[in-house]
């Protein structure tokens, strides 16, 4: 049986995948346009990538947008980048799981550390700030989640929680929920249908993309996010239809974000951004459209089978 909270407003109990936008697709465009791109293209809400934007401008502000273009959170990431007060996994959890609380989305994602053990000063930090988060979080509709991570590196697999084992060993020892990625999934040359398997039963959140092929001369690991990894659907080798019906055979009733690469959707020329984006989101209810909806925050269903 798949996770859910247990509040109305987290949009998490209506037995219908949700289509979810990552604003880390669209990084350095002000989250006012992300939001009016994603209702524009037919999300149903956003996952919010924290930022110096979203820092700058505080939980108020994208409530605002929230009630604006009538676009819930579902869920929250920590930055894709690095900077001043958010730089340290571990410290950046207990703030996370605040703005989290403040913008009053259901799931909080957070990766595995970059530690070969749990036992080290690092990786002590990093357990101990997922179970304080977890503790502050209980009793509310706001759950913190572990992402399995993207392999870059055969080296990353010393990483103690970089392995689906291991982390599934994680997650059931501390109780945990747990956002599948799928492109990370094929970058850990781990079966994605296998993966799901896995994780059935911890799921809560799901980043949804492809992995393609890019020219020879691109295909480096500095480079893997932006032309390799998280590609649009149905562009790349992933079992995604499979995935899809799979994912709804298990009553699976989270979000399905989208989380694509900049390059991948064009990021550089708008009217390419919204083609893009439109042509995913028809991709997704093509292939599974007598179970997708949109949902609006006053919890109206609205029919979009064709």
């Amino acid at each position: 049986m798949t996770i859910q909270a247990d509040d109305s407003n987290c949009l998490l109990s209506t037995g219908r995948i949700r289509l979810s936008l990552s604003t880390g697709c669209l990084y350095i465009y002000p989250l006012r346009s992300i939001f009016a791109i994603a209702k524009s293209t037919g999300f149903d809400g956003l996952e919010l990538v924290i930022s110096p934007e979203l820092t700058l401008r505080g939980s108020a502000y994208v409530k605002s947008l929230i009630r604006r273009y009538d676009l819930p959170v579902f869920s929250m990431h920590p930055p894709l980048f690095p900077y001043p007060g958010w730089d340290d996994l571990p410290s950046l959890i207990p703030k996370a799981t605040k703005l989290a609380l403040e913008v009053g989305c259901p799931v909080l994602v957070v990766h595995p550390p970059k530690t070969e053990s749990l036992d080290s000063v690092y990786g002590q930090r990093y357990v101990r700030a997922v179970l304080e988060s977890r503790e502050t979080l209980r009793g509310t509709s706001t759950r913190i989640s572990i992402e399995n991570p993207g392999i870059f590196h055969q080296r990353n697999l010393s990483f103690a929680l970089h392995t689906p084992a291991a982390l599934r060993v994680f997650v059931d020892r501390y109780d945990l929920p747990v956002t599948l990625d799928t492109a990370h999934a094929g970058s850990a040359d781990f079966p994605l249908l296998d993966l799901l398997s896995l994780m059935e039963d911890r799921l809560i959140n799901v980043h949804f993309s492809d992995i393609g092929y890019p020219p020879k001369l691109l295909d480096r690991p500095f480079l893997d996010t932006y032309v390799k990894h998280h590609q649009l659907p149905g562009d790349g080798w992933l079992p995604l239809e499979p995935f899809l019906r799979q994912l709804v055979s298990l009553g699976y009733a989270g979000p399905l974000t989208l989380e694509l690469s900049p390059v991948a959707l064009r990021i550089w020329w708008p009217p390419a951004v919204r083609r893009r984006l439109g042509r995913c989101v028809g991709w997704v209810r093509e292939k599974n459209s007598p179970r997708i909806t949109r949902i609006n925050t006053n919890q109206e269903i609205i029919s979009e089978n064709s």
